[in-house]
């Protein structure tokens, strides 16, 4: 196997991406999901050696993250450059590049699968807009379009001529909170506006019946995760805990989306609608909130990000939302058992 400027991918190639990555000194976002190695080791020619700070049963599936894609070693010399000019072993080498209007793909003759890729090319356009893309794919200007506007699936699959795909997710849409602060300093409150909103209608509203409520930390298409009922919705009881936590007239807070777009902006409103007498604004630029509209997609990886938000140094705060119990328990998870 070789990279697409000849170069053999082999351990010499791994050493250098993950001594990259795992370098503060790189500034890469996505240095908080390798901090846990401590030292990389090409032990052989296809063979390389990974010395982590401390146990961790699910590296494997670290390593399969997206970020962990391998780069040709001779563009890792211009950080700059790369983001411009990737250079890797995939099936397609870069034609053209302009971030806001086009990415352009050609055949790589030397993949390592004989036959593949089937494509010649592949233009990707971004279309900020759910109608523009939706558009594109009904005139055939498009031949495929990601993501498909949940309210518009149905009917452009019963227009004909275009197959809507859907599958069980790993992601989930949570809202999250700064627990470290009041109101939601009270679990009571919490529980409440859990209590508050219809989670059936949420989805049905938002994504038109492509979501479910969540049942657990992870989606169901996650192996092995478990399922628990979902909480109930029951605006009386949400009524009843805020009174005994002190707020029987509620209070005002401000409610952030990571959203810009329309199902955001719906999931916001319906939010504002079914909490009781509270006051939300959308907000979109500093990262300061007391309740955000996030999401995040269940790994092995993201459990341990989850860990990382109060105690792993390179990761940024985001909720902070586990207690020191919560967090002993999580770390035993990842240990590795015989």
């Amino acid at each position: 196997m070789r990279f697409h400027d000849g170069t053999v991918f082999n351990a010499e190639a791994v050493k250098p991406n993950f001594d990259r990555v795992t370098n503060p000194a790189s500034h890469l976002k996505r240095y908080g999901l390798y901090s846990n190695i401590a030292k990389t080791e090409a032990v052989g020619p296809y063979t390389v050696k990974f010395m982590l700070k401390e146990p961790f049963s699910a590296f494997i599936n670290q390593l399969a993250h997206p970020s962990a894609a391998m780069v040709c070693p001779s563009a890792l010399a211009d950080g700059k450059a790369l983001s411009r000019q990737p250079c890797g072993t995939g099936p397609y080498v870069l034609e053209t590049y302009s971030p806001t209007s086009v990415l352009k793909v050609k055949k790589y003759d030397g993949y390592r699968i004989a036959g593949l890729p089937k494509l010649d090319g592949i233009t990707w356009l971004p279309m900020a807009e759910s109608s523009t893309r939706s558009a594109m794919l009904g005139t055939g200007e498009a031949q495929a379009a990601y993501p498909v506007p949940a309210d518009q699936a149905r009917a452009m699959e019963s227009s004909g001529g275009i197959r809507i795909e859907a599958s069980p997710s790993i992601i989930e849409r949570i809202v999250s909170f700064n627990t470290r602060v009041k109101p939601f300093s009270d679990v009571r409150v919490r529980q409440a506006l859990n209590y508050a909103v219809d989670k059936k209608a949420f989805c049905r509203v938002v994504f038109k019946d492509y979501a479910d409520p969540a049942a657990g930390v992870m989606p169901a298409a996650v192996d092995y995760a478990v399922s628990f009922d979902p909480w109930p919705y029951d605006p009386k009881k949400a009524r009843e805990l805020l009174a005994e936590a002190g707020y029987p007239d509620g209070f005002s807070t401000t409610l952030w989306s990571a959203f810009n777009h329309s199902m955001g902006s719906k999931a916001v409103q319906l939010f504002s609608s079914s909490w009781p007498r509270s006051a939300f604004a959308s907000k979109s630029r500093r990262w300061k909130p007391v309740s955000a509209l996030l999401g995040w997609k269940a790994s092995a990886v993201r459990t341990r990000q989850a860990c990382g938000c109060t105690t792993s140094a390179g990761l940024r705060p985001r909720a902070k939302r586990t207690g020191p119990c919560v967090l002993s328990w999580l770390k035993k998870v990842f240990l590795p058992v015989s």
